[in-house]
C-alpha cells in the first residue's frame, strides 16, 4: 500500500501553516505511515475507528445521540488520522473532513475510497475554514483540535457562518486546565516536561472550561452546555483501554493494587457524571473534563426558547 493519493481527491486550501501547525505536520506524515501500514489489515471502518489509540467510537457516539436527523452534512475539523470522519461516514452521515496535515488527508482519502464513504477531505485549519465553499452544515465538530487553533475566535466564527440555523456544534476532548494551574506555568510544564504533560510536539494551547463556553458565546453560539465524555460513562471501557495497555497477568501486586483502585475510580465517576447537581458545577471550573454543545439559533429563535423558559 501506498500513501500516494490523486491530488483531486484532497481539496487544499491552504497553502502555508504557521509556524506551530507545520511543526506538527511535520510530527504527523511519521504518524500516517503507520497508519497507512494498520489500514492493510483493516477489512471493515470499524475495524479502523476502533483502533486501541482512538476514542472516537466511544465519543461520536455520545454525539449522535443529539443529532436531530439521520444522514447530516456533518463538518469534521482537525480529525488526524480520520477515525471520527470515518465512523461518521460509517453511520450513513455525509463528512467533510478537515485537516491540516496533507499525509493525514492522503490516508483518510484512501480510507474512504476503500471503504466507499461519503467523505470530503479538506487540507486547511480551522481558521481557514471560511473558504469552503460548502454551507449550511447541520453539525459541525471540533475534534479535540480547537486548542490546537492559533486563533479559536476566527475558527468559531467560521463554524458558526457555515452551519445552518438550528445547526449545532461539539467541541471534543480539549485540553482543561485544572482550577488551580496557573497558565504560566502550564506553557513552561509544557515546555520543561513534555513527557510528563503527555506532549508529542504539536501546536498546543490550553484554556479553562469557562473559556471555551465565552469563546462559543463571543461566536454567537446559544444553549451552551456541558456534557460528560463518552470514556466517563463507561467505566468498562476505560478498564478495558487500561488492559490493552499493560495486561493484568504481566502487572507485579502493586500495579495489580494501583489497578483495582482506579477501576473504582472509574465507576465511582460514572456515577457523579451522572449527576447535574455535582457534574455541571465541577466541569464549570474544570475540575471534571467537559465535551461542549451549542447551537446556532436567529434572534427571533432565540428570543422563543427564553419565553419558553420562562425568560424575559
Amino acid at each position: 500500500m501506498t500513501s500516494t493519493t490523486d491530488s483531486h481527491q484532497v481539496k487544499k486550501l491552504t497553502e502555508n501553516f504557521s509556524e506551530g501547525v507545520s511543526k506538527e505536520n511535520e510530527i504527523s506524515a511519521a504518524a500516517a505511515k503507520h497508519f497507512f501500514s494498520f489500514l492493510e489489515q483493516c477489512k471493515t471502518p470499524d475495524e479502523f475507528y476502533n483502533n486501541l489509540l482512538s476514542h472516537a467510537k466511544i465519543e461520536y457516539s455520545e454525539f449522535s445521540k443529539k443529532f436531530p436527523a439521520p444522514h447530516l452534512k456533518i463538518l469534521d475539523i482537525g480529525v488526524g488520522r480520520g477515525e471520527s470522519s470515518v465512523f461518521l461516514a460509517h453511520q450513513g452521515h455525509h463528512v467533510f473532513s478537515v485537516e491540516p496535515s496533507i499525509d493525514f488527508c492522503n490516508l483518510i482519502s484512501f480510507i474512504k475510497n476503500k471503504f466507499k464513504l461519503k467523505i470530503d477531505v479538506i487540507n486547511t485549519v480551522g481558521e481557514e475554514t471560511d473558504k469552503i465553499e460548502e454551507k449550511d452544515f447541520d453539525v459541525v465538530i471540533f475534534n479535540a483540535s480547537l486548542h490546537h487553533c492559533d486563533n479559536p475566535d476566527l475558527a468559531l466564527k467560521n463554524a458558526f457562518n457555515l452551519l445552518k440555523t438550528r445547526g449545532i456544534i461539539f467541541l471534543s476532548s480539549e485540553i482543561q486546565i485544572r482550577p488551580w494551574v496557573n497558565k504560566k506555568r502550564w506553557y513552561w510544564l509544557l515546555e520543561n516536561f513534555p513527557q510528563k504533560m503527555k506532549h508529542y510536539g504539536g501546536n498546543e494551547h490550553a484554556y479553562y472550561s469557562w473559556e471555551y463556553v465565552q469563546m462559543l458565546k463571543k461566536a454567537g453560539f446559544k444553549q451552551v452546555k456541558r456534557l460528560p465524555s463518552g470514556q466517563f460513562l463507561s467505566p468498562m471501557y476505560r478498564i478495558k483501554y487500561d488492559l490493552n495497555a499493560k495486561p493484568l497477568a504481566q502487572r507485579n501486586l502493586k500495579e495489580k493494587t494501583i489497578f483495582a483502585i482506579r477501576c473504582g475510580y472509574y465507576f465511582a465517576m460514572a456515577l457523579l457524571v451522572r449527576l447535574p447537581i455535582l457534574y455541571q458545577p465541577l466541569s464549570s471550573i474544570s475540575l471534571l473534563p467537559a465535551q461542549f454543545y451549542a447551537v446556532k439559533l436567529n434572534n427571533s429563535d432565540f428570543k422563543t426558547q427564553q419565553k419558553i423558559a420562562g425568560g424575559t
